[in-house]
């Protein structure tokens, strides 16, 4: 027989259904189907990963020490979280208050900073 067509169509008639089989004998095969069974386990494995509820953050992560009164002091449009901190410590105790001034572990300052940097406030 010849298979040859000035146009290109027989040639195409007889490639695609040839194909078609090939790939029907190797996935009917044992180690077709265990390809198979691979690549789906695989995408279902992604989809759960996808999908699974995130665990909560420890205590320490999400700043659960941040004091109440914060909360009725948003921050303002491009206002950085320590500007933020000073501002409302100074807003609530004034200039010449020590807890204005204070910083270091445990200070509001740094309670204030450390919600505003992990998204409490």
């Amino acid at each position: 027989m010849n298979f040859v067509d000035p146009e290109g169509e027989a040639v195409q008639v007889v490639i695609v259904p040839a194909a078609v089989v090939i790939v029907a004998v190797v996935l009917a095969s044992p180690p077709g189907q265990k390809a198979i069974q691979d690549l789906a386990t695989k995408v279902i494995t992604e989809i759960n990963d996808y999908f699974a509820k995130k665990s909560k953050e420890s205590a320490k992560q999400r700043a659960t020490d941040i004091p109440s009164w914060t909360s009725s002091c948003p921050r303002k449009p491009n206002e950085g979280c320590k500007e933020y901190a000073k501002r409302i410590l100074f807003e609530k105790y004034g200039a010449n208050d020590i807890r204005v001034k204070l910083r270091g572990p445990g200070t509001e300052y740094s309670k204030i900073v450390k919600a505003c940097e992990r998204g409490g406030l």
